[in-house]
């Protein structure tokens, strides 16, 4: 009964967290295709290219702490959260278009500098963010790869001694 018990919740959390992570990166994946429909060189409406760009950063902030609040789970995890995390990308042109980006890899979208950075010049608004956006389809393209590996195996946790066959006995 323990082994059972203990296989069932193992497949669960492993389940639950796999969920929460696909919905994290398709969030991010999604609201990263929006950006790079926006049109930057008819701008109609530069609030909604500021909604949009903003709910990218909200996307991209939430995977981040999805992979700070389960860094313990394992070393992939940790990993990927070295990859959300590198502030090493457009920083400093981030922040000219008002889009500030700390240690931790967290975007502040600074509305009011975002829209006169898009009033003002566009093009340069549209070249960050096709950097940033590109930034994290390729993470979330490796965060993909990674996750048949993410979530350590019973073997991985309980150490190599474990013999299969007992736990479903």
């Amino acid at each position: 009964l323990i082994k059972n018990n203990f296989i069932n919740d193992y497949s669960t959390t492993k389940k639950n967290f796999n969920s929460e992570l696909n919905e994290s990166l398709d969030k991010l994946k999604n609201s990263s295709a929006e950006v790079k429909d926006l049109d930057f060189k008819t701008v109609d409406d530069p609030k909604k290219i500021v909604d949009t760009i903003k709910n990218f950063a909200d996307d991209y902030n939430n995977t981040i702490k999805f992979f700070n609040d389960n860094s313990n789970v394992s070393n992939h995890v940790k990993n990927l959260t070295k990859i959300f995390s590198n502030t090493n990308y457009n920083s400093r042109s981030a922040a000219n278009i008002g889009i500030k980006i700390d240690s931790s890899g967290k975007m502040t979208v600074d509305n009011d500098q975002l829209e006169k950075s898009i009033n003002e010049n566009s093009t340069r608004v549209e070249s960050v963010m096709s950097s940033l956006t590109s930034k994290s389809d390729r993470n979330v393209s490796f965060a993909e790869s990674q996750q048949n590996k993410i979530f350590p195996s019973i073997r991985s946790m309980l150490g190599d001694s474990v013999n299969y066959s007992s736990l479903y006995n």
